[in-house]
């Protein structure tokens, strides 16, 4: 199982703000072995430590951003349906990767907070 953490912040506790996330990410390195990742902007930084289940590519590494990187998602859990959803909602779309999580960001994308009453799982996230 993945680790996920995060933060929200003020500009003037931003530096200490990432520092304290490392710390809580090396925390869960056991949740996550197989890759680390971090993205930041001004106020926000999220955290992902993967263990690689699904699709055990690169392109799978999470933080997960859309095409065009107006949304950015860490995830965990695994999602049982979501290739029924991917066909059913996304049947135009194209895909990178074989993993739950791009299929739930596109889904996220598209039909925003209704997607979680049509998952089929158990997960966390921050988008």
């Amino acid at each position: 199982m993945c680790g996920i953490a995060g933060f929200y912040s003020n500009i003037d506790s931003i530096n200490q703000n990432k520092t304290l996330l490392q710390k809580a990410s090396n925390a869960i390195h056991k949740r996550g072995p197989d890759n680390e990742g971090f993205y930041y902007d001004n106020l926000i930084g999220l955290a992902h430590r993967r263990l690689s289940i699904i699709d055990t590519s690169e392109g799978a590494h999470q933080p997960f951003h859309s095409e065009d990187d107006r949304f950015v998602m860490v995830f965990n859990g695994e999602i049982f349906n979501y290739k029924d959803l991917q066909q059913q909602y996304l049947p135009n779309e194209n895909f990178h990767t074989t993993s739950d999580t791009e299929v739930l960001l596109k889904l996220f994308i598209k039909l925003g907070n209704k997607v979680f009453s049509s998952l089929n799982g158990f997960f966390g996230l921050d988008i």
